[in-house]
């Protein structure tokens, strides 16, 4: 305290000195640079647990370098850059870089299997006292949100004086040197690049410095330049070599010629680079956590539930067990309290919503590079821009797994956004789930699976509400006009694109829109088997190549689950035999138990997947209310044409027989619910 009363009345001195004319700008800097040196070498001392000591410095430091002749000393004081600038966790001891590192997200161990240390911001009260947590969280985000505003501020001080050069810089190498966050293996490996609090609150800062442009409709958008990471671009940073959005028109690759035509400036405007430089920022700081999450909350659920088979007492459960617990849900505290800051995640979602508007605008103006070049109302074109071929993939990959994860983990923010903006979010992804508009089909897979968080999820135990998110859906033209043919497209798309284990899981999430949309008579998805008739011999029809490979999908994950079914019992029963069972070495017995448990997660697996091509089967093929006569008829024509209805009776005739014949006690398991099977 007597240090910052010490510091405020110097600060208040200097800033009267210069805010006066009795000196020079060169006298000024002369008598002010130690003192920056003397308040870049405090920034030592900046963390988290020290946030008012903290807040001071910074504070201070943006005092003096409010002058912009003051600020341009900054990069050429000591330890503005590392020493190696190939090294990501290396800029975190950097002057900007201590500001940054500021977060309740702790790094894992440097030794493998080295116990964690106790937590500085939680303790065990924290997991029996929800009130204090509560608390806790609240106090730390605001410190958070303090902290990131006036390094903010402090890098806006730089921007806006001679150092802008040297400050767009620092930020491009660290997110250059940082790169691999953007794999999900860096989850496992935090320790080869800079923490994952650092980045979050590096994504911060560039968002607060993305405001003024902020919102779908903001004028400023237009002054985004798409040109920034062309093939021959002159800007700073180095994505020249990154995968984009398109790459083929047509079947046949992009004329490079084409998009060289288009120009390339020498120089980008600040919010150009901003905008790209946060897309990347983001993409690097919410890849890693997001996963680390989500497997911290798994274990923490495996814990609880054997908390809970102890009998979850505190005299009951096992010491080992309950540190277990509290130290994972000490962990998964100090993660959600950085990761899940109201504000920054309203933040990015403005921020996505903004980019995904843009994205729908240029990508259908032809050889538009910003929107200042469109100067009519668009339609949606046959075929996108051939700009995009300059736009990075992740910008798309990166926005849906963020939309994913908040519906995860923070859906409350997703059902508060507002219905306008939500529109914005599901026209984009309904326009390039389009295969026109997204060549790859892994990345318009991830695009559905971010429309199923726009719809009711029957499978979730959250409590919030999905009416907000619903309207919009269902009100949306573009979703009305186009989604229902893009969802059967891309099903027929993955089938040799996709690697074999992987095209059920995108599967499962085209079933749940098509299950939601079937009904609805607006989507009109039942329109596509029109195509069918006078044509039922042809297999390059979408509706039946559709079919086709439901009855190929539903084959197979109903054989490999009866398969399983039958495997597991001969293990039960083996259990029931306690003579023979208990005769077994203690190897073998550990290896039947793992198998078992191996057998009844693939089963579980497979039956939740057949169930969902099963179902399929079913609602296309019943009457309901959103289908007219004259369409339903069409569609179950198309499932018995001459070319599939053989398949279909042998596959229905053959797994009544299994499953209702006499061959049934085969697949009779100790308890079909924890196979997720449904006899009945």
């Amino acid at each position: 305290a007597w240090y910052q009363r010490r510091v405020r009345a110097a600060s208040g001195i200097l800033s009267d000195i210069l805010s006066g004319n009795d000196m020079s700008e060169e006298d000024k800097v002369a008598m002010v640079t130690p003192v920056l040196e003397r308040l870049a070498g405090k920034s030592t001392m900046c963390d988290l647990m020290n946030a008012t000591t903290t807040m001071s410095v910074i504070s201070n430091i943006n005092s003096l370098i409010s002058y912009k002749y003051i600020a341009k000393i900054v990069p050429k004081l000591a330890g503005w850059l590392p020493t190696n600038i190939d090294n990501g966790a290396a800029f975190q001891n950097t002057i900007l870089g201590r500001f940054l590192s500021c977060s309740t997200i702790r790094p894992p161990s440097i030794i493998p299997g080295l116990t964690r240390q106790v937590s500085p911001y939680f303790n065990r009260s924290s997991v029996l006292n929800q009130d204090m947590t509560q608390h806790s969280v609240n106090q730390y985000q605001q410190f958070i949100d303090s902290i990131q505003s006036l390094t903010s501020k402090f890098v806006y001080h730089l921007i806006k004086s001679e150092a802008k050069e040297e400050t767009l810089d620092w930020i491009v190498k660290c997110l250059d040197a940082n790169r691999n966050k953007a794999k999900l293996v860096a989850s496992f490996m935090a320790i080869s690049g800079a923490s994952d609090g650092f980045l979050l609150n590096l994504a911060a800062v560039l968002l607060k410095l993305c405001s003024p442009f902020l919102g779908p409709e903001n004028p400023k958008l237009c002054s985004i330049d798409i040109r920034f990471c062309g093939p021959s671009s002159k800007s700073l940073f180095p994505q020249q070599t990154e995968d984009k959005i398109l790459d083929k028109v047509n079947g046949a690759e992009i004329d490079k010629e084409i998009i060289l035509s288009l120009g390339n400036p020498d120089n980008f405007n600040f919010i150009t680079t901003c905008f790209y430089l946060t897309h990347r920022a983001l993409q690097l700081a919410y890849t890693a956590p997001f996963d680390k999450y989500r497997r911290l909350m798994k274990s923490l659920m495996e814990t609880q539930r054997l908390v809970q088979d102890m009998g979850g007492s505190s005299f009951s459960v096992d010491t080992g067990v309950r540190e277990k617990f509290e130290s994972q849900f000490i962990e998964q505290l100090e993660v959600k309290t950085h990761l899940l800051h109201p504000d920054t995640v309203g933040y990015v979602l403005l921020f996505y919503c903004s980019s995904a508007h843009w994205l729908t605008r240029i990508s259908a103006a032809e050889q538009a590079v910003s929107l200042s070049d469109i100067h009519s109302e668009l339609t949606v074109p046959q075929h996108p821009s051939i700009t995009l071929a300059m736009v990075p993939s992740y910008f798309i990959s990166a926005m849906c797994q963020f939309l994913i994860n908040v519906r995860y983990f923070a859906e409350i923010s997703l059902e508060n956004f507002p219905t306008g903006s939500i529109n914005y979010f599901i026209t984009f992804l309904v326009q390039f789930c389009n295969q026109t508009w997204v060549s790859n089909p892994h990345t318009r897979a991830e695009i559905v699976e971010a429309l199923t968080i726009f719809i009711p999820n029957e499978r979730s135990s959250s409590s919030v509400s999905t009416s907000n998110r619903e309207t919009a859906f269902c009100s949306n033209t573009m979703a009305r006009n186009f989604l229902g043919k893009a969802l059967i497209s891309l099903f027929v798309d993955i089938e040799h694109t996709a690697q074999f284990e992987h095209k059920f899981q995108y599967r499962f999430h085209i079933f749940e829109l098509l299950q939601y949309i079937w009904p609805h008579e607006h989507f009109e998805v039942s329109k596509l088997s029109c195509e069918v008739k006078g044509r039922e011999e042809d297999t390059t029809v979408l509706f039946t190549r559709y079919i086709k490979l439901l009855f190929n999908d539903a084959n197979f994950l109903l054989d490999e689950a009866l398969h399983n079914l039958e495997e597991i019992r001969k293990i039960q029963l083996e259990q029931e035999n306690q003579e023979e069972w208990n005769a077994l070495d203690e190897n073998t017995r550990q290896t039947k138990l793992k198998t078992l448990a191996d057998l009844k997660r693939m089963c579980t697996s497979h039956n939740i997947l057949s169930y969902e091509t099963v179902n399929c089967l079913c609602y296309m093929t019943t009457k309901c209310n959103g289908i007219s006569a004259e369409d339903l008829e069409s569609v179950t024509y198309a499932f018995v044409t001459p070319l599939l209805v053989d398949t279909l009776v042998t596959m229905l005739n053959y797994y009544l027989r299994e499953l209702v014949g006499e061959r049934q006690t085969k697949y009779k398991v100790k308890n079909f619910e924890e196979v997720k099977i449904l006899p009945e």
